[in-house]
């Protein structure tokens, strides 16, 4: 059904937004993240939103349960980056995934609440822009603008 999209590899970090269908045209769009090298991949996340804040490990069950086989992109692959670079990786996910709890915490309607409400936005996109959740972050910045 999808023949070409079937093509794409999946990756944690992608260049490239969700699969988004299009009814005007029949056709499902996706859009560039982020600047692409020339000769760069172009992948797309087949995980679920709500894996967007997990770990390596658990990204990579998913993808072994859902998909049969082994994620191995730049951000699970074992050598991929180094011991430092993976400690600090995990460090902004559990950070975005403790964020991710208080903001479906009791948030009230008073102006103090809204202006954490907004930090806590803020401090997500950041995180996960330094994260290379790229879409995660456009998205929130979005939802950020309109608070």
């Amino acid at each position: 059904m999808f023949l070409l999209l079937s093509r794409f590899n999946s990756s944690c970090r992608p260049t490239l937004s969700r699969p988004a269908w299009d009814p005007s045209s029949a056709s499902t769009r996706l859009y560039a993240l982020r600047d692409i090298d020339p000769g760069e991949e172009l992948t797309w996340t087949y995980l679920n939103v709500t894996f967007e804040f997990e770990g390596v490990d658990a990204r990579r069950d998913e993808m072994r349960r859902v998909f049969e086989f082994e994620c191995c992109c730049p951000a699970c692959a074992p050598d991929a980056m180094s011991d430092d670079e993976r400690r600090a990786s995990e460090k902004r996910l559990l950070q975005l995934r403790r964020l991710k709890e208080r903001m479906a915490g009791d948030v009230g309607p008073s102006e103090e609440d809204r202006a954490a409400r907004k930090a806590l936005l803020g401090r997500m996109a950041a995180l996960s822009r330094e994260e290379g959740l790229w879409e995660t972050a456009d998205r929130l910045e979005r939802v950020l603008e309109e608070a």
